[in-house]
């Protein structure tokens, strides 16, 4: 089956070696030319280049200059035809962000740092990494490589954003591991801005309950939105220390899980699934609170996040691989269907109260 009405998304946690942004970049390369031709979209994990555990390797310029090399080889080398995003960082003015890239082909479209920094238990990112305090300004990413290619010395969008298909209305944004957590979370501007679907870059360590909790957190988010969400998180490979890092990738639509791997790997591995974009845009158009919402916000929310609509939906159609339900308002739990009694009894009962 195909549809127009579906954007095909993927998640990848790939086998990360440690300081070594080439050889990830190659690993990368590696799932980007075995998706489908179909997928329009795949997000990799927070600092996927470098790997997240490089600690003070974050201040060497020669791990900087190795990462955009890899990163120039990634966009010279891309066979994708999508968009993707991955996790990085870049020097401006002596401070270092923690950044999500969003490419597509061999352009370089916009960089989105990180904005709630960790600093508690395993985590210390505001050791190495500041927060972007002003809006959108231009980045010069690529202004400290040796090699001269005005392709890619054209200034790069860095700050907040969204971004547009241009030759579609699909809006998407994409929030950086702990944004996630935060009570007033990135992803909750971005819908009330009017994003379909938000992409998290994470690199997060395995916790006993955790996965649970990010699953129960993520389709809280897309009911409350009638959003999507993709999220994919590093792996076990990259890690150097007692910290494990968890390699899950969820896929969630409107409150409820599509697709879900959260068993531990050292090696690369993806989740695919479909987006029901006109379903979402229903539930919103149908939605009195989200409305309410999202006037609200777009009349007192901050107005650095810009729209760039510079971007191409590859596929016009894609083949449908998740499941319908073929009964989707018959419960498959005895316990609602006990509810559905138990509701429908005390109807009639205060009726015959009523009646005498």
């Amino acid at each position: 089956m195909y549809s127009k009405d579906f954007i095909k998304v993927a998640a990848a946690s790939p086998k990360i070696v440690l300081g070594k942004p080439l050889e990830n970049v190659k690993e990368m390369l590696k799932i980007l030319k075995k998706l489908d031709q179909d997928v329009d979209v795949i997000v990799f994990p927070e600092l996927a280049i470098t790997g997240y555990s490089c600690g003070d390797l974050f201040y060497s310029d020669q791990l900087y200059l190795e990462t955009q090399e890899a990163i120039k080889y990634l966009l010279n080398n891309n066979p994708f035809k999508g968009v993707v995003l991955f996790g990085s960082y870049v020097f401006q003015n002596s401070v270092i962000y923690n950044c999500s890239f969003v490419v597509q082909d061999n352009e370089l479209i916009g960089v989105v740092p990180k904005e709630y920094l960790p600093h508690s238990e395993e985590f210390d990112e505001t050791r190495w990494f500041g927060k972007k305090l002003d809006g959108i300004s231009n980045l010069e990413f690529f202004k400290d490589t040796d090699e001269k290619d005005d392709n890619f010395y054209n200034p790069i969008p860095f700050g907040k954003m969204l971004f547009k298909f241009y030759n579609s209305d699909i809006i998407f944004g994409c929030e950086v591991c702990g944004d996630m957590w935060a009570p007033q979370s990135v992803s909750e501007e971005l819908y009330l801005k009017g994003a379909d679907i938000v992409f998290n870059c994470s690199s997060s360590p395995a916790r006993i309950y955790k996965t649970k909790k990010r699953e129960l957190i993520i389709n809280n988010l897309t009911y409350k939105y009638s959003g999507a969400y993709v999220y994919a998180s590093t792996g076990a490979s990259e890690t150097s220390s007692n910290v494990i890092f968890g390699s899950e990738l969820i896929i969630s639509e409107a409150g409820k899980t599509l697709i879900i791997d959260d068993k531990l790997s050292f090696d690369s591995k993806v989740i695919v699934s479909e987006i029901d974009i006109t379903s979402l845009r229903y539930k919103r158009r149908k939605s009195s609170y989200y409305k309410q919402a999202y006037m609200k916000a777009n009349n007192e929310l901050s107005s650095d996040l810009s729209l760039h609509e510079d971007l191409v939906k590859s596929a016009d159609k894609c083949k449908l691989t998740r499941e319908f339900d073929k009964n989707p308002f018959v419960p498959k739990d005895d316990l609602y269907l006990d509810q559905i009694i138990s509701i429908q009894t005390a109807a009639v009962y205060k009726r015959f109260m009523h009646v005498g």
